[in-house]
């Protein structure tokens, strides 16, 4: 598995304002003492910042396991320390309060630990009727397709062929900042552990957490097709 602790991460605009909106609406449903948020996997804060200039009262925690990542997202942070912290950590084995929202954003399927265990874990630090909002990778032909190519590039990899996939990337999105494509470049290289599934769904069930919305996300070349997942635990 990838060593995410020293690595810097910085969302994509579009899909984490996709996510950002669902959130945000998840946080306006839920009583006034139960609107706080956990954005699980908060990369460089860009999400947890948008939330809080958006929601003005919500209590908001950031887990990462870089270091990187963190300091970058404390900073970001500064105008709203009084309700919002950042943790460095890896979240399988650092216990949070509940919050009433969970966000994660590409995320779950790249934590090295069973899915049950995972699902546990985030059932717990949920309030009963919080709302987890998630995008994870869904099986479809292109992922089938697009992780045999990452498996063959795994086994072909070479400084050549990390400039040739840089090359391809700025002419697929020649507006990408060189640090987010080099960034991505590293995720071509990785297989996530799970992609969200019929077979996922009875664990969660198991644990009284129910899928009530399902929609689409933004689609990116050599990026897996995910969806946006709205789950309640109730």
């Amino acid at each position: 598995m990838a060593d995410f602790t020293k690595t810097t991460f910085h969302a994509l605009e579009k899909p984490s304002s996709e996510l950002v909106a669902a959130a945000l609406h998840a946080l306006d449903s839920l009583p006034a003492d139960k609107q706080s948020l956990l954005d699980l996997g908060c990369g460089t804060g860009g999400m947890l910042c948008s939330i809080a200039q958006e929601h003005t009262h919500a209590k908001l925690t950031g887990i990462d396991i870089s270091a990187k990542n963190t300091a970058i997202a404390r900073v970001a942070a500064q105008p709203w320390t009084e309700r919002l912290s950042v943790i460095t950590g890896d979240y399988m084995t650092t216990p949070l309060p509940q919050s009433g929202v969970i966000l994660s954003d590409s995320t779950l399927q790249l934590i090295d630990a069973p899915f049950a265990a995972l699902a546990e874990k985030i059932c717990r630090e949920l309030e009963h009727g919080g709302i987890l909002c998630i995008t994870v990778p869904v099986p479809c032909l292109y992922n089938t397709v697009l992780l045999a190519v990452r498996r063959l590039l795994i086994r072909m990899d070479s400084r050549i062929l990390r400039e040739l996939l840089s090359l391809a990337g700025r002419f697929l999105y020649p507006g990408m900042k060189q640090v987010t494509l080099k960034e991505r470049i590293e995720y071509m290289f990785i297989i996530p552990n799970f992609l969200f599934s019929e077979k996922e769904k009875p664990v969660l069930n198991a644990l009284n957490m129910h899928i009530i919305e399902i929609k689409p996300c933004s689609f990116f070349w050599g990026k897996p097709k995910h969806k946006l997942f709205l789950i309640k635990k109730c």
